[in-house]
């Protein structure tokens, strides 16, 4: 079994609870720096799902919100038409759909093009610039596969290598927690050194 067929099995029997985590930790990966972050469906402190809508957002600088809606029911695919309708309700978000710039739908199952179409159709009688992105088994396991092998080992058990190469945040993260604070932490705020910012991005 290769690389990419352990990937696809192994997010087909994660459980839920793993699998929004697991997505919440990508998308944050994706859109570095928001103004705000919230896990409404998880259970503080715990791998627990719970009811929420959308299940994560992110305030982005312009005031506008990224939704995610995650779901691993591969016998009610359905459940995609009601998040996306969900997610454009102002009485369970509080937001409106003026507002709602991106949703973010991860799914572990695979869908055919003709019900992409059919949701993106929905997505665009509430709001024609919301840009609805279909995280299927193909696309998350091309995603992990290629950028993310810290994740593929944190929550499906795969280690792609001797964890010599890890992203930059894992990195980050890694060096700041075995420092014991001794050391200086590699994400201080860079500050009154412009000049030498402004050398080092012309280099």
């Amino acid at each position: 079994m290769n690389r990419i067929q352990s990937i696809e099995n192994n997010l087909t029997s994660i459980n839920d609870a793993a699998f929004q985590e697991l997505c919440d930790r990508l998308i944050y990966f994706k859109y570095k720096n928001p103004s705000a972050f919230a896990r409404i469906g998880s259970v503080t402190g715990k791998q627990k799902t719970k009811k929420g809508t959308p299940d994560s957002f992110l305030l982005m600088s312009d005031g506008e919100y990224i939704f995610t809606e995650i779901t691993t029911n591969i016998s009610d695919k359905g459940k995609l038409l009601k998040d996306i309708i969900a997610c454009f309700d102002y009485k369970k978000t509080n937001i409106s759909s003026d507002k709602v710039k991106e949703i973010n739908l991860f799914f572990n199952f695979n869908i055919d093009n003709a019900y992409i179409e059919k949701l993106k159709s929905v997505a665009t009688s509430f709001n024609p610039k919301t840009e609805i992105i279909f995280w299927s088994l193909d696309l998350l396991t091309s995603e992990l596969s290629t950028n993310h092998h810290d994740l593929v080992s944190d929550y499906l058990g795969l280690s792609y290598d001797t964890g010599q190469i890890v992203s930059i945040e894992k990195f980050i993260s890694e060096y700041n927690r075995s420092s014991h604070g001794i050391a200086t932490p590699l994400d201080n705020e860079f500050v009154q050194r412009r000049q030498e910012m402004d050398e080092l991005k012309r280099k």
